[in-house]
């Protein structure tokens, strides 16, 4: 057993190695069609790190580098659902389920 201050026993460093997964080919021109031609907003939800999100979305052309400095860019998911409160689910005359936004307000701007 090592006790604190024992430099007895050292680590080696070994190496390290880091893994990149490629875009399909066509992920690109996909979503300049989709934003282009048929008008639609195209957003990245990922569970990377914001950063690798970002790098992602800027390369799959879902983001512009000058455009992810701006506000409600790139957001963690927890800011996001923080913004935009819970969703809530009332029922219609016809008992319907309704489901609506704590603050769809701030869903538009981020939107």
């Amino acid at each position: 057993m090592l006790a604190a201050g024992d430099d007895s026993f050292q680590f080696c460093y070994i190496g390290s190695f880091g893994l990149r997964d490629t875009l399909r080919p066509r992920v690109q021109s996909c979503v300049q069609y989709a934003r282009d031609h048929a008008r639609l907003g195209v957003r990245l939800v990922s569970g990377d790190h914001i950063e690798t999100a970002k790098q992602v979305a800027i390369k799959a052309g879902i983001l512009k580098p000058e455009e992810s400095g701006k506000p409600y860019a790139v957001m963690l998911a927890a800011d996001f659902r923080r913004e935009i409160g819970m969703i809530q689910t009332t029922f219609d005359d016809n008992n319907n389920v309704m489901y609506s936004l704590e603050n769809m307000t701030a869903f538009r701007e981020i939107a």
